[in-house]
């Protein structure tokens, strides 16, 4: 008790300094990273995942951006819609991160030259557009049809695709883009991805464009940036759904005004301070991160209600007028109460989560530290900044309150 009267000696150091320290920390929000890969779930440990990354040394990326295009008006065998194949091709490799396409315009073809084989374009330089060109086209599709035939071209040739690798991830590459920019912090491998996807979309929207085409970019690049959209949508339907059902329950629960908003605001401070730890130590925030927010209020809420449900029962067992004294023995009085209680259910939580940290699953592992964090955060706001607020109020208000209470009470009594 006065370890608590001392440390809660000026209340408002303590509100003003955690309210500080929430938009310093939510400042860095904006720059959290945010990344989807499907590569990262793999375990980055294991002998498989060393020999993908063994054999994309020796054989170059396996990263990939899948566009294809169909006619809508019979063959894709026409001038018109080579060229358009043409463009997007020589466009996509003048892409730094682009090593190399593969596509009707762009893919080999063997054949014989001089008694000996040799390899050649699918389509010679001597191409000109004309019928004959456009013949010889289906002729060598059709004679390497096990090569060619849904590969770059469909069954019934009405429609193509192409195929764009990227480079490998280079980190020196990716800090002279940063200063190219103007930018503080480089891009991840991530963001690379995205970067390349939206330029290689920007390229084919603009080809297309007049053309009687049907489009569909396709590949890893394309399912990280969609699960992207995915996840900040949920995160934004989310995240007011379970505040909107938390208030509800503490206002039914309580039906006051600091049993309703305390809970609430400590856990919302606590989960702005994780993510600007997130984004302070560069961690990425990925699709099982975006579960960290949900669920530190769901589950940091407890810790308020704890502290809160103490302090009523104490106010409640104060007899006689509220003075300030009083009241603030009621304030610590509750804590005291509480204190233990609220501690070990923190610890027991916090250890459930630190223990997905043995999970091979990287993203588990920034999941299960910041979750641990976050909860601790709410913990310790719990304890300070709820007591901080409630030493703050005035206690003749309390005492009107409670005058209030009593009166309804007896009106009750005697209509019973």
């Amino acid at each position: 008790m006065k370890f608590a009267q001392k440390f809660f000696k000026h209340p408002m150091v303590i509100v003003v300094l955690c309210v500080i320290i929430t938009g310093f920390l939510g400042f860095f929000i904006k720059d959290l990273q945010i990344d989807n890969s499907i590569r990262q779930f793999l375990p980055q440990k294991d002998a498989s995942y060393t020999r993908l990354s063994e054999s994309e040394e020796q054989f170059g990326s396996m990263m990939v951006i899948g566009v294809s295009l169909e006619a809508n008006d019979g063959s894709i065998l026409t001038p018109e819609y080579l060229d358009v194949i043409r463009n997007i091709t020589d466009k996509t490799l003048e892409l730094k991160e682009v090593s190399d396409v593969d596509s009707l315009t762009h893919i080999d073809f063997v054949c014989e030259s001089d008694g000996s084989i040799s390899a050649s374009q699918l389509i010679p330089d001597t191409y000109t557009g004309s019928i004959e060109d456009i013949e010889q086209l289906k002729a060598r599709l059709n004679e390497w049809d096990a090569m060619y035939n849904r590969v770059v071209i469909n069954d019934d040739m009405s429609g193509t695709q192409m195929q764009i690798t990227l480079s490998p991830y280079d980190k020196e590459y990716e800090e002279e883009y940063a200063k190219t920019k103007g930018k503080k912090k480089i891009r991840s491998e991530a963001e690379m991805q995205e970067g390349v996807l939206d330029d290689v979309t920007e390229i084919v929207n603009k080809a297309v464009d007049g053309h009687n085409l049907s489009v569909k970019i396709y590949g890893n690049p394309t399912v990280m940036q969609n699960s992207r959209l995915f996840m900040l949508s949920d995160l934004t339907r989310l995240i007011p759904l379970v505040i909107v059902v938390v208030l509800l329950s503490l206002y039914f629960s309580f039906k006051t005004m600091d049993g309703t908003l305390l809970p609430l605001i400590t856990v919302v401070m606590a989960t702005t301070w994780t993510m600007g730890l997130m984004s302070l130590f560069n961690v990425t925030f990925t699709l099982v991160s975006s579960v960290i927010p949900v669920s530190l209020i769901a589950v940091g809420s407890a810790y308020g209600i704890h502290v809160l449900t103490h302090y009523y029962v104490a106010l409640d067992m104060t007899q006689g007028e509220l003075t300030q004294e009083k009241y603030n023995e009621a304030v610590f009085s509750g804590l005291s109460e509480v204190m233990k209680a609220v501690l070990l259910a923190g610890v027991t939580t916090i250890v459930g989560f630190i223990s997905l940290i043995s999970s091979p699953i990287a993203p588990l592992h920034s999941f299960a530290v910041f979750t641990a964090v976050g909860v601790f955060i709410s913990l310790v706001l719990s304890i300070t900044f709820i007591p901080a607020i409630l030493l703050m109020k005035d206690y003749s208000k309390v005492q009107s309150s409670r005058n209030k209470k009593h009166n309804l009470e007896r009106k009750s009594t005697r209509l019973n």
